[in-house]
């Protein structure tokens, strides 16, 4: 393991290394010491998923079209990716300016309470499309 793997190692569980904020004296420690420590924190961190290393997941509406007739997919992306920008999964479709017999909402809620089950949080938009799809799904199957 080389200082490089132990500092990147060490600046994940404490970003201040890197700034300075602790004395250089503490740190001519044998590098055997640093290896074991850096191996014992990288253990740990590799046990853990992706989305619960500070990334936060969330499902949300990603625009597309044109001009005027906007088009939205809902994807399942970080949170710190621009709104259109990379994603992880695409789990549906909304098209506020659907007509006639097209079809203007589509979850896979499969997916959707899969990305859920990890803790990915739902955006608001997100939320009230995904309880707007229930109520339609109910009032297709009791008929009255």
């Amino acid at each position: 393991m080389t200082w490089g793997a132990i500092i990147e190692t060490i600046d994940y569980i404490d970003p201040g290394f890197r700034h300075g904020l602790f004395p250089k004296a503490q740190f001519n420690l044998p590098l055997a010491k640093y290896m074991k420590a850096a191996i014992e924190l990288r253990v740990l961190v590799s046990k853990q998923p992706l989305y619960t290393r500070g990334n936060m997941v969330v499902v949300r509406l990603a625009r597309s079209g044109v001009k005027k007739r906007p088009f939205y997919n809902m994807v399942v992306a970080d949170s710190r990716r621009h709104r259109d920008g990379k994603f992880i999964e695409r789990v549906g479709f909304y098209n506020p300016r659907a007509t006639g017999g097209e079809e203007s909402l589509r979850i896979q809620m499969d997916r959707l309470n899969h990305w859920q089950s990890k803790g990915a949080q739902l955006s608001d938009t997100v939320s009230r499309l995904v309880k707007q799809l229930d109520r339609q799904q109910k009032a297709t199957q009791s008929p009255e």
